[in-house]
């Protein structure tokens, strides 16, 4: 079985319905050898945030997440904690059936690491690997 992953100020595994360029959604600069590589800076936070608002509002006015599902993504976008908050949105992730919807959670929980990553360093930048 093949994997994708990403490393550098952020890192993880891609889900298998998520694609490696799925950062690219966020703005930032992408350099693309054997691997892409994603550089987020301040100026970009805004392109992020933005981002993560419209997958937000996508997902809310899904029919395939419940209430409490719902909920649990509000909650993860107010959470201090970045390994938390992708801790809540994975355990939504596992119960939706959904591919789309699934795509779009996977995409939000990438977002907060990058968006938390530049609030926290000022910067963001790690390479999305083909396995």
């Amino acid at each position: 079985m093949m994997g994708r992953t990403y490393d550098g100020d952020i890192d993880g595994c891609f889900y298998s319905f998520q694609g490696s360029d799925d950062a690219v959604q966020f703005g930032g600069e992408v350099v693309e050898p054997m691997y892409t590589q994603h550089q987020f800076r301040k100026e970009h936070l805004d392109s992020v945030a933005k981002r993560i608002h419209e997958i937000t509002q996508y997902l809310m006015n899904e029919d395939c997440l419940t209430e409490e599902d719902k909920k649990k993504v509000a909650d993860a976008l107010t959470n201090k904690d970045t390994d938390t908050a992708i801790e809540m949105i994975n355990d939504v992730i596992d119960l939706v059936l959904d591919d789309e919807s699934k795509t779009k959670l996977a995409s939000l929980s990438l977002g907060i690491e990058i968006r938390d990553c530049i609030v926290k360093k000022g910067k963001c930048h790690f390479d999305a690997y083909y396995c």
